[in-house]
């Protein structure tokens, strides 16, 4: 038994060491499973970004995001202005005023 595991394979020493390394916790793993060549040192993404290029993936997420509502903003503006100064709309305000103004003749 290794590591509470029932060990099953050769008893060479390099299976064993294997068995033995793969026991502990990735980031405390003892400098003689390196050596042996049995794990590689590779970092993982969290710890191969600098706090920096963190920072400038950070700012280009919310650069990209203010773009973004800008333009969609202009959008909707110009929509807006759009439907606002469309003759159809128009006709219909000057139609509303002008029966008001009626309504408000015939009461005084």
């Amino acid at each position: 038994m290794v590591n509470n595991r029932t060990f099953i394979g050769s008893w060479e020493p390099k299976n064993v060491l294997e068995m033995i390394c793969a026991g502990f916790d990735p980031n405390k793993v003892p400098d003689a499973c390196f050596i042996e060549g049995i794990f590689n040192r590779e970092k993982n993404v969290a710890q191969s970004l600098s706090f920096f290029s963190i920072i400038i993936i950070i700012i280009a997420i919310i650069v990209i995001n203010v773009v973004i509502y800008i333009l969609c903003r202009r959008y909707v503006i110009k929509k807006i202005n759009d439907k606002v100064e469309s003759v159809e709309l128009n006709d219909q305000i000057s139609t509303v005023v002008s029966r008001y103004m009626a309504m408000r003749e015939t009461k005084l």
